[in-house]
């Protein structure tokens, strides 16, 4: 029997679904409830009716997890702090529960156990980021200044004072902003964005007077310190964007000793991280293409300061450069590494790689969803998963990356 709005249901939890949600069921209905555990006994009320699924706020935990830990991300009243979607339950369950997520995605290729790598940890489960976007709202109508971060409903500004996965700096300064809203005039709507490398400290900009494009940034990396725009991308969690770095690159060299490659062809470059391990590695020939010009130029000048040559790298659009100059790359003889945003790899650059001779990929990923999508067209095309990998690149949110070596 389908239940009412607003009912009470004391419902099993036995999964936990991609981006946080506990799955039970009654009567047959899959119920969805935010903040629960597999094995937990809950009471919920029912929220929302859908189709094919019940959507539930937790009232009262019942039978407790083991796993489940003392929240750490929650506002002075009580709520959780936006896109914290793991802080009750322990690191360890967390990253358990993200691995069995990005199985779920991956089971229809039949992947073996052998297949999947021990997860990398961050050191660090909360003050990791070194990036966060807060937002200001200006209390329109008598309302009160907020600042802080969107809620649920992606524009309403939830006021937050501390942010438990930033950095200690990056804190610091937020509150420093936050007391001059108080000092200064009622401000306009805005973005405020707060940048922490180890070597130039903590940067600040908004969305108004964002910085200017040839400002540049300094982020360590295992292949050596890296120029970066300003305002440009670079993983949020050092450590392990570190280790992610090390394990393209000991992918690359195992493929270099099994003298399956000549080249590296590294789609969606950003500064060139990738590229340049490939480089270090022994790779004779490197190419990396990227769309943002800044990044390109970060990427040439990254090569020259760390004097890794056989590498170029182009302002070219990923599909576009494959469908001209593939012809002019030994596509049998190198490896395509994609690290492309979270709407996963163009479907024309994945198309043209599989049409192509190539027979190894390495995909990165912080979307498992598109993942899977994309892998299931390069399964298609012959390729099969010969290693996976999660990186517990952003704990405590819904979040993970992923890293998958392929082989046709």
């Amino acid at each position: 029997m389908t239940p009412s709005p607003g009912e009470t249901l004391e419902l099993d939890v036995t999964g936990v679904a991609y981006r946080g949600a506990g799955i039970a069921r009654h009567c047959g209905i899959v119920a969805f409830i935010r903040r629960t555990l597999p094995g937990e006994r809950v009471l919920a009320q029912v929220e929302a009716i859908r189709k094919n699924f019940i959507e539930a706020r937790l009232v009262e935990v019942l039978r407790p997890s083991p796993d489940r830990v003392a929240s750490e991300c929650l506002l002075p009243d009580g709520a959780p702090v936006p896109g914290c979607a793991y802080d009750y339950a322990s690191h360890a369950a967390e990253v358990a529960l993200k691995e069995e997520q990005l199985r779920d995605f991956l089971r229809r290729l039949n992947l073996p156990d052998a297949a999947f790598l021990p997860p990398f940890f961050s050191p660090n489960p909360l003050h990791y980021r070194n990036k966060a976007t807060f937002h200001v709202s200006p209390g329109d109508g008598g309302a009160s200044i907020a600042a802080g971060y969107f809620g649920d409903d992606n524009k309403t500004v939830v006021d937050v004072s501390e942010c438990p996965l930033a950095m200690p700096e990056i804190n610091a300064a937020w509150a420093e902003f936050r007391a001059s809203l108080r000092r200064g005039r009622r401000p306009r709507r805005c973005a405020v964005t707060l940048r922490r490398t180890e070597a130039d400290g903590v940067v600040a900009w908004t969305d108004a007077a964002p910085p200017p494009p040839g400002r540049r940034l300094l982020e360590h990396s295992p292949v050596g310190d890296l120029l970066v725009p300003c305002d440009g991308f670079f993983q949020v969690n050092p450590p392990v964007a570190a280790a992610l770095v090390e394990q393209v690159r000991d992918w690359v060299s195992g493929l270099l000793r099994d003298g399956a490659i000549d080249v590296a062809l590294d789609l969606c470059c950003g500064v060139g991280p990738f590229a340049l391990a490939a480089a270090q590695a022994g790779v004779s020939r490197v190419v990396g293409v990227e769309t943002s010009r800044q990044a390109v130029k970060c990427a040439r000048a990254n090569a020259e300061r760390l004097s890794i040559g056989g590498t170029a790298f182009y302002c070219r659009d990923a599909a576009e450069y494959l469908s001209s100059e593939a012809s002019s790359i030994p596509m049998a003889r190198a490896v395509a590494i994609a690290d492309p945003p979270r709407a996963g790899l163009q479907r024309r650059a994945l198309d043209a790689l599989c049409a192509s001779p190539l027979r190894h990929a390495i995909f990165v990923s912080c979307d498992p969803a598109t993942l899977a999508r994309d892998l299931s067209l390069a399964s298609a095309a012959g390729f099969s998963v010969r290693a996976a990998r999660l990186f517990d690149m952003f704990p405590r949110t819904a979040h993970f990356e992923s890293a998958i070596l392929l082989e046709r």
